[in-house]
């Protein structure tokens, strides 16, 4: 996790929805699993010095983000002892384990994995081993921390009233790895998920977190600023790039300053100053980076876009240009961090049952930023502080220095707080949204959704069936066959199919069709885009029947056709869903080498007159006489007589396309006297182009349909 723990005054006003607590009453009363038992079993010598062997011997052997084999196949070797089934590879080096029945309710507890690129400079019997890399964040407690509470777990396996699922993430340091975890789709009906963090400022015994928002969102940014370099006697010969970045520097903090609510805590940090090597030389060029932060996405955009143009201006005021990447793809934006306020509720309960209650803190928010956001935007989800600070002994160094110890006397109380909260939750659980904070900072909305029942009611579709022509608020869950995005109703589970609708896309569609037990809706407005969009390579995509889901990320795809296989399997084989989860009886899906070119025949049609999209339309009118107008392209979607003018088509070879492109640019001419054919008049010479690639390089067959007489050759 890359900040301090120090606490920042902040005045924050919460507002809830009316919502009723996720546990009864009489919880611990009828908890059937004595967790208070577990801080006993934690402590035994027999799993203790188990932890701190696990936890010593991970912190010789630090590995970075995406890069811990070595950790992660020692995380196996101990779920292969503890007889606990597991999932791996996820999101490259991670594993996911479980224990329980392998039934809903499904909760989660996870643990960072990854290191820090630091030379540890702490000299003692188990002292990093790696130069340059260092566990200085305490992700090798956290893991010895998991393992321990799924011991503690596995052996009161029989007591679990659901399934507990292990998340052993990786890249939690700038990587995002919670992501990938999730895109790697192996987090299914996740009921909750919590997760923890070593705080040296925390008495041992004592844990700290608050409801609502506890960590901000944060990014990353690096700017070039180019000038023109020359001798440091003569700087009028020069287009000086330090005195232009300096000038930037000053500029990015009267951001905060000067246009950031006072009560809307923003930060923007510049730690990287890279320019020039010589006293007597001015640079040709100066590199500066930094990282900027907020506690909502509102703010946090705002602050992005206002950090482009002061450096781009600010840069130009000098005589210079400067060009900023956000590092969207190395470093990606992290959301804010915020806690359900009804696990707040619990983990009070729970800590306090534990701890005992005046050992349970609230803590004010933290400009330090967890990837562990991720999963709380898919599901409820709770962080916390665990204390290992011991002042009788030494005063511990903030997280991320080469000082940074770890306490090991607080392993016990970590392992203990995960296996209670994990195997406590499921005795009287309900379904609950996730806390969703308002762009404004001072509005946070939980709300509790009806009880999880073993067997839920099957909404019945005559019960609300849309009209043609009315329109709906709707949040598209998945795709269906042939690239529409299937949704529901809230009201009724009624469901609806919209074309070009992507997982996740939060839209206003209206309603065109409507079936038995179904309805179709076209898009009127994205509220909402889904966050797996990416800009679609082909220019055709939007209007081309054949591609409907190339602005979805080639991941986001993949989970999707994933899905669909799994229930196919599911509704058609019969298998049981978590026997697929738990057993691997679906393999992963392997994604293909190449996401393009990879058709070696496509075929395209004549026409005499070229279809166009609504959109070009509202440029004016179209002259549509001429042969200008002809086209030779692919079928409109849902048209067998209108056709999209192409000049390629990413799905076939490059020599396939310069092909089409030479064809397209010469069979118009009006000297040559070709005729496209007419679907309605069956007249016209030319009706199909076939291109065909063959094996070997630049062999290829391009082949013409055309109508002679009444025959078609």
């Amino acid at each position: 996790m890359g900040f301090y723990f120090k606490w920042i005054n902040l005045l924050v006003f919460f507002h809830f929805l009316a919502a009723t607590p996720i546990f009864s009453d009489s919880f611990f009363s009828s908890n059937a699993i004595a967790t208070t038992k577990f801080l006993d079993l934690a402590k035994d010598p027999r799993v203790f010095n188990w932890m701190v062997g696990i936890r010593r011997k991970i912190h010789e052997n630090p590995e970075l983000g995406y890069e811990e084999f070595e950790t992660s196949e020692l995380i196996r070797a101990e779920l292969d002892k503890l007889g606990i089934p597991y999932k791996y590879p996820v999101a490259v080096t991670g594993v996911i384990g479980y224990i329980g029945t392998g039934l809903p309710p499904f909760v989660a507890i996870r643990a960072d994995i990854d290191a820090l690129p630091i030379q540890e400079m702490v000299e003692w019997e188990h002292k990093s081993k790696v130069p340059g890399k260092m566990h200085a964040c305490g992700h090798d407690a956290h893991v010895a921390m998991l393992l321990g509470a799924a011991k503690i777990l596995k052996e009161h396996e029989s007591e679990i009233q659901g399934t507990v699922v292990l998340v052993f993430q990786p890249a939690e340091e700038g990587g995002g790895g919670a992501k990938k975890v999730l895109d790697a789709g192996v987090l299914e009906n996740i009921s909750a998920i919590f997760g923890l963090h070593v705080a040296p400022n925390v008495p041992i015994g004592e844990v700290a977190s608050r409801s609502g928002p506890i960590f901000a969102g944060s990014g990353f940014f690096e700017a070039t600023i180019n000038g023109r370099g020359g001798h440091a006697a003569i700087p009028q010969h020069s287009i000086d790039p330090i005195l232009a970045a300096s000038n930037v520097i000053v500029s990015l903090q009267h951001i905060i300053s000067r246009e950031a609510d006072p009560l809307d805590s923003q930060v923007v940090t510049v730690g990287k100053f890279q320019g020039g090597g010589a006293f007597n030389v001015i640079p040709d060029s100066v590199t500066i980076g930094g990282t900027f932060r907020a506690f909502s996405k509102e703010s946090f955009m705002q602050l992005r876009q206002r950090i482009e143009q002061v450096i781009t201006g600010q840069a130009a005021v000098q005589r210079c240009n400067a060009t900023v990447n956000f590092l969207d793809n190395e470093k990606p934006f992290f959301p804010p961090t915020v806690n359900n306020v009804d696990l707040h509720e619990y983990f009070k309960s729970v800590a306090g049952s534990l701890l005992g209650i005046n050992k349970v803190q609230d803590m004010q928010p933290s400009m330090g930023s967890e990837d562990f956001a991720f999963y709380q935007e898919v599901f409820p989800g709770y962080i916390f502080l665990l204390g290992m600070e011991n002042p009788s002994i030494e005063r511990l160094k903030s997280p991320h220095s080469p000082y940074f110890k770890i306490n090991e006397d607080a392993l016990p109380y970590g392992a203990a707080l995960h296996a209670s909260l994990a195997s406590s939750l499921p005795l009287h659980i309900r379904r609950f949204r996730p806390c969703r904070y308002s762009p404004s900072l001072s509005t946070l909305s939980c709300s509790l959704a009806e009880d999880v029942d073993p067997k839920p009611p099957i909404p019945n579709p005559n019960s609300y069936f849309p009209k043609r022509g009315q329109t709906l608020e709707l949040v598209c869950e998945s795709l269906a066959f042939k690239g529409k995005g299937l949704c529901k109703v809230t009201q009724s589970g009624f469901v609806v199919l919209c074309d070009r609708a992507l997982p996740g896309e939060h839209f206003i569609g209206r309603v065109t069709r409507k079936k038995g037990n179904y309805a179709e809706v076209t898009k009127v407005k994205t509220l909402t885009p889904p966050r797996d969009i990416v800009d679609a390579p082909c220019v055709y995509a939007p209007y081309c029947g054949g591609c409907k889901t190339q602005n979805l990320s080639y991941e986001a795809q993949l989970r999707a056709k994933e899905e669909q296989v799994r229930d196919l399997l599911i509704h058609v084989g019969k298998f049981c869903r978590q026997q697929l989860q738990l057993h691997a009886v679906m393999k992963p899906i392997v994604p293909c080498d190449i996401q393009f070119h990879y058709r070696n025949k496509m075929e395209f049609s004549f026409g005499p007159q070229r279809w166009l999209p609504r959109e070009s339309l509202q440029d004016g009118p179209v002259d549509d006489s001429g042969n200008e107008n002809y086209a030779l392209g692919l079928h409109a979607p849902g048209f067998f007589d209108k056709i999209l003018n192409v000049d390629k088509c990413l799905l076939q070879s490059d020599p396939a396309n310069k092909v089409l492109a030479a064809v397209q640019e010469c069979w118009r001419d009006p000297q040559l006297g070709f005729s496209p054919y007419n679907v309605h008049s069956h007249k016209g010479f030319l009706k199909h182009l076939m291109l065909r690639t063959g094996s070997k390089p630049n062999n290829l067959v391009a082949k013409l349909g055309v109508l002679h007489g009444q025959a078609y050759t």
